[in-house]
């Protein structure tokens, strides 16, 4: 957790709440609140930071009351965080995986890398604020594919959040192994999230799910938020190892796959894939290592017929156990 999260959580216990609760009751304490029509384009304004015992904060009536609420939370978080100073504009957007700023403001009229750095800072308190991690842990325990859209609206009911607020939330707090994109009506990619250390690669914009664009996933349903569309998928972390058959080495494995699929231009492609990926992370089990090579195969569109044939999984493991010789002092203790 961020210093700036901090904060936040801290501020929550020392007034002992958990959502829903009256944000603007709780921003009262700290700072005068107004809501007014601004004449700019901007979300909120802080006045007087570190500077009187109570700052003045305007809020921005023309905005939807959803994105008011997280800008109020985000004002706030200038007013708490110590080193959030002076006057500052504010326009908080939040978007993918990350918090984004773009805005004017009087400090910083070049929207330069500090000014960016404390609005990003303003949005992860925010959003600590409005869906904190411990509470937002209670709620994801039982969670699973099939009943993520009934947790995601509860979510958002209880802390009155948007849809992408909330889904960077819950996605930095999920376990390994989940993926959404947010989909268009011809099925193209305009937002995507993935939960932290998921093994597969992150959807970018515009990727067209017409087609599936994963070889290999556990579990896939569609779901819709409003008038918004999303694909979730779950991924198994750590695939079970495969025995190891046949005296055949993986160098006459691997002539046998590029003959059958015709990708013999490919080779050096293949052969420089797995021990690459193998020297970044030996330190993890067998079974995980497998798993993240045959995810990374997965992600070329130009080696799909090779991670689909039915002796890809020998040269992967022949290869790998080759690979373990040796570098034995990386063994790990216990084998997946």
């Amino acid at each position: 957790m961020k210093p700036e999260e901090k904060f936040a959580s801290k501020l929550l216990e020392r007034h002992n709440l958990i959502p829903p609760y009256n944000l603007e009751e709780l921003v009262s304490l700290y700072a005068e609140v107004g809501f007014l029509d601004f004449p700019l384009e901007a979300d909120g304004i802080s006045l007087g930071l570190k500077q009187s015992n109570k700052p003045r904060i305007y809020i921005n009536s023309l905005r939807p009351e959803v994105r008011q609420r997280f800008t109020l939370a985000h004002e706030l978080g200038h007013v708490i965080i110590p080193w959030h100073i002076g006057n500052i504009v504010s326009h908080t957007e939040v978007k993918g995986n990350e918090e984004e700023t773009d805005s004017d403001s009087q400090i910083n009229r070049n929207g330069d890398y500090e000014y960016r750095q404390i609005e990003g800072e303003a949005n992860r308190f925010a959003a600590e604020l409005l869906i904190p991690t411990s509470w937002l842990g209670e709620i994801l325990k039982n969670v699973n594919i099939f009943n993520f859209e009934e947790v995601l609206l509860e979510v958002m009911q209880q802390s009155a959040t948007s849809k992408d607020t909330t889904l960077i939330k819950v996605f930095n707090a999920l376990p390994p192994g989940y993926v959404c994109a947010e989909i268009d009506g011809g099925k193209m990619v305009v937002n995507s999230f993935m939960s932290p250390s998921t093994q597969v690669y992150k959807l970018s914009l515009e990727t067209d799910c017409t087609s599936e664009p994963y070889l290999i996933y556990k579990e896939k349903i569609t779901f819709n938020l409003g008038s918004k569309n999303y694909i979730l998928w779950n991924f198994e972390n750590s695939i079970e190892l495969p025995d190891e058959l046949g005296n055949e080495l993986w160098r006459e494995i691997l002539n046998t796959i590029l003959e059958d699929t015709g990708l013999q231009s490919k080779r050096q492609n293949i052969n420089a894939i797995l021990p690459s990926l193998f020297q970044s992370i030996k330190e993890k089990s067998d079974s995980e290592i497998f798993s993240s090579i045959v995810h990374r195969y997965s992600e070329r569109e130009d080696l799909k017929d090779f991670i689909q044939h039915p002796l890809s999984e020998q040269y992967i493991v022949k290869r790998l156990k080759e690979l373990r010789l040796k570098y034995p002092r990386y063994l790990p203790s216990s084998r997946g």
